[in-house]
């Protein structure tokens, strides 16, 4: 809940985006945290964490997991 909530304060992409899509960047919100969440948004550049798993991993499997 706290980065939904950053992330509708901060981004206006965020604010207008599915639930299915919501769902994804919350998921690149947990693996990178709310504000490289809302840098990716912003600037389209992918992150990763110490393990080298980048933040669109989580993304693309949450977008996955919503296809019929």
């Amino acid at each position: 809940m706290k980065n939904h909530t950053h992330l509708t304060r901060h981004s206006k992409k965020y604010r207008n985006m599915s639930t299915e899509d919501k769902l994804g960047v919350l998921g690149y919100a947990h693996n990178q945290g709310a504000t490289a969440a809302v840098e990716y948004l912003f600037t389209g550049q992918v992150g990763a964490d110490a393990f080298n798993t980048k933040g669109t991993d989580y993304t693309d499997a949450i977008r996955k997991a919503f296809k019929p």
